[in-house]
């Protein structure tokens, strides 16, 4: 079973050749940083806020590669900014479900996700970052893989909410913003399709995969044309 993770959307997209070699050959894989540790704390807290489950961030940071002047550095920064996802966002919302995993199986393939909260029919993910987003357009394609997978276990999505903690600067503490916008269920579907069978097509033809999986951004296949077309097309001229 191969896995497919719908929080690697964006750089399957945006780094393809990189993306192959992570998540197909298991190779150059990521293994944190800083601010992904830090975010993962955040995530933490916002989850046992509603659980109550007992949580300590040295549990996050003693699997982490972080150096321990970086641990000390963490330590020092995540309350305020989970003070201020309390006071700011929590406090004024109850979730319907918090980490809710999902998956569906395609042959070979496994695409999963987990879903941060839902709030009624609105899907909520909390992002960290250095400073505040002004747009959810980088996070829509994940979230509408979440809204489709969602949908799947029969739960409406309308709407898509990120709830973006933000650091805090010498002058400036931590702060929170929301960005919403419409769901599009069917757009996650219709990536989730393409990103298994764009795979299935490299893993079937491998003489193809680093044309197919190419960082060039203008590629046919990085932009949703019909991946069975071409494949016909690419075996003729094989």
């Amino acid at each position: 079973m191969i896995t497919l993770r719908a929080s690697s959307v964006r750089s399957f997209h945006e780094t393809p050749d990189n993306w192959y070699k992570q998540h197909i050959l298991d190779e150059d894989k990521f293994e944190g940083n800083y601010s992904t540790v830090l975010g993962s704390i955040v995530h933490k807290f916002a989850e046992a806020y509603y659980t109550l489950e007992e949580w300590s961030p040295y549990d996050i940071l003693d699997e982490s590669i972080l150096t321990d002047e970086e641990k000390v550095q963490a330590i020092e920064e995540y309350p305020a900014m989970c003070k201020a996802l309390e006071e700011l966002y929590l406090q004024h919302h109850k979730p319907t479900l918090t980490e809710h995993y999902m998956f569906k199986d395609y042959g070979e393939f496994r695409f999963q996700g987990t879903c941060d909260a839902l709030e009624n029919e609105v899907l909520c993910d909390y992002k960290t970052s250095k400073s505040p987003k002004k747009k959810i357009d980088e996070y829509t394609q994940q979230l509408n893989i979440y809204a489709h997978l969602m949908e799947l276990t029969g739960r409406k999505v309308t709407k898509l909410r990120v709830i973006n903690i933000v650091r805090a600067t010498k002058r400036i503490p931590p702060r929170v913003n929301v960005l919403e916008c419409i769901a599009d269920p069917s757009e996650g579907k219709r990536l989730i399709d393409f990103m298994v069978k764009k795979t299935k097509l490299a893993l079937d033809n491998p003489e193809f995969k680093d044309f197919i999986f190419s960082p060039n951004n203008y590629s046919f296949l990085s932009n949703g044309f019909n991946i069975e077309t071409k494949l016909e097309e690419l075996s003729i001229g094989g």
